[in-house]
């Protein structure tokens, strides 16, 4: 099995000075200099430096969305031990019932 030939990509990472300005080179399979070209040819882009930054950008709306989810799930843990220490138990049939409508919810929420 042959890996795919890289080519690299360099990008210019440059901050509030010229001394922090950082050049990287980036490889790129085939597969993403296929899907670059098509967005370049499609006109969706005017540079790889959009595409670039529309990437980052995904990657940060990811990036808040997964925290947004692991803070919700330590508020409810937090309630829940909060909730038991007061005596304040349910039944492992309703606990399930509650959480697979929670699952439904997001499910349908996520369709949107």
């Amino acid at each position: 099995m042959s890996l795919p030939q890289l080519q690299y990509f360099t990008v210019q990472l440059i901050g509030s000075s010229i001394e922090s300005q950082l050049m990287l080179n980036v490889p790129l399979t085939p597969a993403a200099q296929t899907f670059i070209q098509d967005q370049l040819d499609r006109g969706k882009y005017g540079s790889i430096d959009e595409i670039l930054l529309a990437g980052l950008e995904l990657l940060a709306a990811k990036d808040a969305i997964e925290k947004a989810r692991y803070d919700e799930l330590r508020r409810d843990i937090e309630i829940g031990l909060a909730e038991a220490e007061r005596g304040e138990l349910i039944d492992g049939e309703e606990l399930f019932e509650r959480l697979r409508q929670k699952s439904q919810q997001r499910r349908t929420n996520h369709d949107d």
